[in-house]
Protein backbone atom coordinates (compact mmCIF):
# COMPACT_ATOMS: atom_id res chain seq x y z
CA UNK A 1 0.00 0.00 0.00
CA UNK A 2 1.20 3.52 -0.79
CA UNK A 3 0.35 5.73 2.17
CA UNK A 4 0.24 9.49 1.63
CA UNK A 5 0.80 11.50 4.82
CA UNK A 6 -0.55 15.06 5.08
CA UNK A 7 1.59 16.51 7.86
CA UNK A 8 0.41 19.94 9.05
CA UNK A 9 2.75 22.06 11.16
CA UNK A 10 2.70 25.78 11.92
CA UNK A 11 4.34 27.24 15.05
CA UNK A 12 4.78 23.62 16.06
CA UNK A 13 8.24 23.65 17.59
CA UNK A 14 7.45 22.05 21.02
CA UNK A 15 6.39 18.71 19.47
CA UNK A 16 7.62 18.92 15.89
CA UNK A 17 10.65 16.62 16.20
CA UNK A 18 8.71 13.94 18.13
CA UNK A 19 5.76 14.16 15.73
CA UNK A 20 7.93 13.83 12.62
CA UNK A 21 10.42 11.16 13.64
CA UNK A 22 8.13 8.11 13.42
CA UNK A 23 6.86 9.11 9.98
CA UNK A 24 10.37 9.73 8.68
CA UNK A 25 11.42 6.34 10.03
CA UNK A 26 8.38 4.62 8.49
CA UNK A 27 9.18 6.22 5.13
CA UNK A 28 12.87 5.31 5.33
CA UNK A 29 12.31 1.66 6.27
CA UNK A 30 9.12 1.11 4.25
CA UNK A 31 7.45 0.03 7.46
CA UNK A 32 5.60 -3.30 7.17
CA UNK A 33 6.22 -3.29 3.42
CA UNK A 34 4.33 -0.04 2.78
CA UNK A 35 5.59 2.94 0.80
CA UNK A 36 5.15 6.30 2.55
CA UNK A 37 5.01 9.69 0.84
CA UNK A 38 4.94 12.72 3.14
CA UNK A 39 3.48 16.07 2.06
CA UNK A 40 4.04 18.69 4.74
CA UNK A 41 1.86 21.80 5.03
CA UNK A 42 3.07 24.92 6.84
CA UNK A 43 0.73 27.83 6.20
CA UNK A 44 -1.43 29.88 8.59
CA UNK A 45 -5.07 28.83 8.61
CA UNK A 46 -7.68 31.53 8.06
CA UNK A 47 -9.02 33.07 11.29
CA UNK A 48 -6.29 31.47 13.40
CA UNK A 49 -4.81 34.45 15.27
CA UNK A 50 -1.10 33.71 14.96
CA UNK A 51 1.88 34.67 12.80
CA UNK A 52 5.18 32.85 12.45
CA UNK A 53 6.90 32.67 15.82
CA UNK A 54 9.37 29.78 15.56
CA UNK A 55 11.51 27.79 13.14
CA UNK A 56 8.93 25.16 12.14
CA UNK A 57 9.18 26.10 8.46
CA UNK A 58 12.99 25.96 8.51
CA UNK A 59 12.85 22.49 10.09
CA UNK A 60 10.42 21.27 7.42
CA UNK A 61 12.55 22.78 4.66
CA UNK A 62 15.50 20.91 6.12
CA UNK A 63 13.67 17.58 6.07
CA UNK A 64 12.77 18.16 2.42
CA UNK A 65 16.37 19.03 1.53
CA UNK A 66 17.55 15.83 3.24
CA UNK A 67 14.96 13.79 1.33
CA UNK A 68 13.18 12.81 4.56
CA UNK A 69 9.83 14.09 3.24
CA UNK A 70 8.54 14.35 -0.34
CA UNK A 71 6.75 17.69 -0.69
CA UNK A 72 6.24 20.96 1.19
CA UNK A 73 3.40 23.44 0.84
CA UNK A 74 4.40 26.71 2.48
CA UNK A 75 3.34 30.35 2.58
CA UNK A 76 2.49 33.34 4.73
CA UNK A 77 -0.94 34.06 3.24
CA UNK A 78 -3.71 32.49 5.36
CA UNK A 79 -5.59 29.62 3.73
CA UNK A 80 -8.73 27.74 4.69
CA UNK A 81 -7.94 24.41 6.31
CA UNK A 82 -9.80 22.62 3.52
CA UNK A 83 -7.69 24.37 0.88
CA UNK A 84 -4.35 23.75 2.61
CA UNK A 85 -4.94 20.08 3.37
CA UNK A 86 -6.74 19.64 0.06
CA UNK A 87 -3.71 20.83 -1.89
CA UNK A 88 -1.59 18.19 -0.15
CA UNK A 89 -4.23 15.52 -0.73
CA UNK A 90 -4.37 16.22 -4.46
CA UNK A 91 -0.57 16.13 -4.72
CA UNK A 92 -0.48 12.76 -2.97
CA UNK A 93 -3.22 11.44 -5.25
CA UNK A 94 -1.15 12.50 -8.27
CA UNK A 95 1.76 10.45 -6.86
CA UNK A 96 -0.37 7.30 -6.94
CA UNK A 97 -1.03 7.00 -3.21
CA UNK A 98 -3.74 4.56 -2.17
CA UNK A 99 -4.75 6.37 1.02
CA UNK A 100 -4.28 9.78 2.61
CA UNK A 101 -3.49 10.01 6.32
CA UNK A 102 -3.95 13.40 7.99
CA UNK A 103 -1.50 14.13 10.81
CA UNK A 104 -1.05 17.29 12.86
CA UNK A 105 2.23 18.31 14.48
CA UNK A 106 0.90 17.74 18.01
CA UNK A 107 -0.04 14.09 17.29
CA UNK A 108 2.71 11.79 18.56
CA UNK A 109 2.47 8.47 16.73
CA UNK A 110 4.72 5.60 17.76
CA UNK A 111 6.07 3.49 14.91
CA UNK A 112 4.19 0.44 16.16
CA UNK A 113 0.95 2.45 16.13
CA UNK A 114 1.48 3.44 12.50
CA UNK A 115 2.03 -0.23 11.67
CA UNK A 116 -1.08 -1.34 13.59
CA UNK A 117 -3.29 1.30 11.99
CA UNK A 118 -2.02 0.52 8.49
CA UNK A 119 -2.70 -3.18 9.11
CA UNK A 120 -6.26 -2.33 10.19
CA UNK A 121 -6.83 -0.50 6.90
CA UNK A 122 -5.44 -3.43 4.90
CA UNK A 123 -7.72 -5.87 6.74
CA UNK A 124 -10.78 -3.80 5.82
CA UNK A 125 -10.53 -3.33 2.04
CA UNK A 126 -14.21 -2.47 1.58
CA UNK A 127 -14.13 0.45 4.04
CA UNK A 128 -13.59 3.91 2.54
CA UNK A 129 -12.32 5.87 5.55
CA UNK A 130 -11.30 5.48 9.17
CA UNK A 131 -11.43 7.41 12.43
CA UNK A 132 -8.31 7.22 14.60
CA UNK A 133 -8.44 7.18 18.42
CA UNK A 134 -6.48 9.93 20.17
CA UNK A 135 -5.59 10.34 23.81
CA UNK A 136 -6.14 14.07 24.18
CA UNK A 137 -3.92 15.81 26.72
CA UNK A 138 -5.69 18.57 28.67
CA UNK A 139 -4.11 21.39 30.71
CA UNK A 140 -0.85 19.48 31.39
CA UNK A 141 0.97 16.78 29.39
CA UNK A 142 0.19 14.06 31.97
CA UNK A 143 -3.58 14.69 32.19
CA UNK A 144 -5.83 13.33 29.46
CA UNK A 145 -9.43 12.63 28.48
CA UNK A 146 -10.63 9.13 29.37
CA UNK A 147 -12.84 8.98 26.28
CA UNK A 148 -10.83 8.95 23.06
CA UNK A 149 -11.14 11.73 20.49
CA UNK A 150 -11.89 10.00 17.15
CA UNK A 151 -11.73 12.31 14.10
CA UNK A 152 -11.60 11.24 10.45
CA UNK A 153 -7.96 10.71 9.52
CA UNK A 154 -7.38 7.95 6.93
CA UNK A 155 -9.16 7.97 3.55
CA UNK A 156 -8.87 5.86 0.45
CA UNK A 157 -8.05 8.07 -2.52
CA UNK A 158 -9.72 5.93 -5.17
CA UNK A 159 -12.15 3.01 -5.26
CA UNK A 160 -14.87 1.68 -7.61
CA UNK A 161 -14.58 4.54 -10.10
CA UNK A 162 -14.48 7.12 -7.33
CA UNK A 163 -11.59 9.57 -6.77
CA UNK A 164 -10.79 11.94 -3.90
CA UNK A 165 -10.61 15.53 -5.18
CA UNK A 166 -10.34 17.61 -2.00
CA UNK A 167 -11.91 18.29 1.40
CA UNK A 168 -15.37 19.58 2.19
CA UNK A 169 -14.62 20.08 5.90
CA UNK A 170 -11.40 20.29 7.91
CA UNK A 171 -10.79 16.53 8.00
CA UNK A 172 -13.45 15.22 5.63
CA UNK A 173 -12.81 14.20 2.02
CA UNK A 174 -14.88 14.97 -1.07
CA UNK A 175 -15.03 12.37 -3.85
CA UNK A 176 -16.03 12.47 -7.50
CA UNK A 177 -17.46 9.52 -9.41
CA UNK A 178 -16.56 8.92 -13.04
CA UNK A 179 -19.96 10.22 -14.03
CA UNK A 180 -19.29 13.53 -12.30
CA UNK A 181 -21.39 13.01 -9.18
CA UNK A 182 -19.90 14.42 -5.97
CA UNK A 183 -20.04 12.48 -2.72
CA UNK A 184 -19.02 13.45 0.80
CA UNK A 185 -17.16 10.87 2.84
CA UNK A 186 -19.74 11.00 5.63
CA UNK A 187 -22.12 9.11 3.31
CA UNK A 188 -19.60 6.33 2.62
CA UNK A 189 -18.49 3.30 4.61
CA UNK A 190 -16.24 4.03 7.59
CA UNK A 191 -14.91 2.49 10.79
CA UNK A 192 -13.44 3.67 14.07
CA UNK A 193 -10.06 2.16 14.88
CA UNK A 194 -10.52 1.41 18.60
CA UNK A 195 -8.10 2.65 21.21
CA UNK A 196 -7.03 -0.90 22.07
CA UNK A 197 -5.45 -1.03 18.60
CA UNK A 198 -3.79 2.39 18.81
CA UNK A 199 -4.43 5.21 21.27
CA UNK A 200 -2.28 8.04 19.98
CA UNK A 201 -0.95 10.80 22.22
CA UNK A 202 -2.39 14.16 21.17
CA UNK A 203 -0.84 17.19 22.87
CA UNK A 204 -3.75 19.34 21.88
CA UNK A 205 -5.08 21.34 24.86
CA UNK A 206 -2.11 22.22 27.03
CA UNK A 207 -2.63 25.48 28.95
CA UNK A 208 -0.50 27.79 26.84
CA UNK A 209 -0.84 30.63 24.36
CA UNK A 210 -1.40 28.27 21.43
CA UNK A 211 -4.47 26.88 23.19
CA UNK A 212 -5.63 30.45 23.76
CA UNK A 213 -5.46 31.00 20.01
CA UNK A 214 -7.20 27.67 19.33
CA UNK A 215 -10.08 28.68 21.63
CA UNK A 216 -10.53 31.91 19.69
CA UNK A 217 -10.33 30.06 16.38
CA UNK A 218 -12.82 27.36 17.30
CA UNK A 219 -15.19 29.75 19.07
CA UNK A 220 -15.47 31.81 15.89
CA UNK A 221 -16.68 28.85 13.81
CA UNK A 222 -20.37 28.72 13.04
CA UNK A 223 -22.24 25.78 14.55
CA UNK A 224 -19.34 24.84 16.82
CA UNK A 225 -19.05 25.13 20.58
CA UNK A 226 -15.51 24.79 21.92
CA UNK A 227 -15.09 22.61 25.01
CA UNK A 228 -12.71 25.20 26.50
CA UNK A 229 -12.57 28.88 27.39
CA UNK A 230 -9.60 31.15 27.96
CA UNK A 231 -9.43 33.00 31.28
CA UNK A 232 -6.95 35.90 31.42
CA UNK A 233 -6.01 34.99 35.00
CA UNK A 234 -6.30 31.18 35.03
CA UNK A 235 -5.41 30.37 31.44
CA UNK A 236 -7.20 27.44 29.82
CA UNK A 237 -10.42 26.36 31.58
CA UNK A 238 -13.38 24.14 30.78
CA UNK A 239 -16.28 25.81 29.00
CA UNK A 240 -18.76 26.34 31.89
CA UNK A 241 -21.69 25.95 29.49
CA UNK A 242 -20.79 22.33 28.72
CA UNK A 243 -20.49 19.15 30.83
CA UNK A 244 -16.98 18.52 32.14
CA UNK A 245 -15.59 15.26 30.75
CA UNK A 246 -13.78 12.63 32.80
CA UNK A 247 -10.01 12.88 32.90
CA UNK A 248 -7.14 10.76 34.25
CA UNK A 249 -3.39 11.17 34.82
CA UNK A 250 -0.34 9.14 33.88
Amino acid sequence: MIIGVIFCGFNAQPYLADALCSWIEARKTQLAGHTFKIAAVSVPFESFPAGREDDTLDVLRGTLARNEIDHLIEGETPMKETEARGAALRWLAEQGCDVSWMVDSDELFETVQIEQLAAFVVRNPLITWFRVSYRNAVFTPDQYLVEPFQPPRIHRLRFDGCTAIGLWDDNNVLYRYDGGQLMRDINLSHLVVPKNRAWVRHMTWISNERSRDKVRYQSARAGWQCAFKWDTDKGLIWNPDLPIPETARD
